[in-house]
Order: structure tokens, then C-alpha cells, then sequence
């Protein structure tokens, strides 16, 4: 994909820009247009790659990221659904 809704979609997604309208204002398009922009690309990710959630020890995490980062992957923000231990 390309053109000026596909980066500003990226920028909502790599976190640049903090809302559509914002992304939307800085490239010149309507805020519209980078919402579509961001629904195909979500749906192009879901067809092309998996998400896969790991346990590991902390020391680990290290080798983990530089593993990913050379495959072209990367880490997403924790989610810890743990229930809280009392």
C-alpha cells in the first residue's frame, strides 16, 4: 500500500500520531480516509502473520527481541492477564 492515507495510517499504528484526526490533519487527508487506510492494513496483518503470546524468564527476554527483530518481528505491549497475586 501506498500513498498519503497509508502513512498516516502507519503513524497511527507505530503510535506518531495519537488519534486518526491528528494523522489525518498532518498529511492532508480526511480523518475517513485514515480510518479505512488503518482497517486494511489490520486486515492485511491478520492475514499475513500470527500473534503469539510466550512465557519466559526475564533474562531471556534480551536474546528473544534481537531474534525477532532480525526476522523483522517485534515484541507488542505487554497485556498481563494475570489475576493479582495476594
Amino acid at each position: 500500500m501506498k500513498g498519503r492515507a497509508c502513512d498516516a495510517a502507519t503513524d497511527v499504528l507505530t503510535g506518531v500520531c495519537d488519534s486518526l484526526s491528528e494523522a489525518g490533519k498532518r498529511h492532508g487527508i480526511s480523518r475517513a480516509a485514515v480510518s479505512q487506510a488503518v482497517k486494511r492494513i489490520q486486515a492485511e496483518l491478520a492475514r499475513e502473520f500470527v500473534t503469539v503470546e510466550v512465557r519466559l524468564p526475564k533474562d531471556k527476554l534480551g536474546e528473544l527481541e534481537a531474534w525477532l527483530d532480525s526476522q523483522g518481528g517485534r515484541l507488542a505491549p505487554a497485556q498481563d492477564t494475570r489475576e493479582p497475586v495476594q
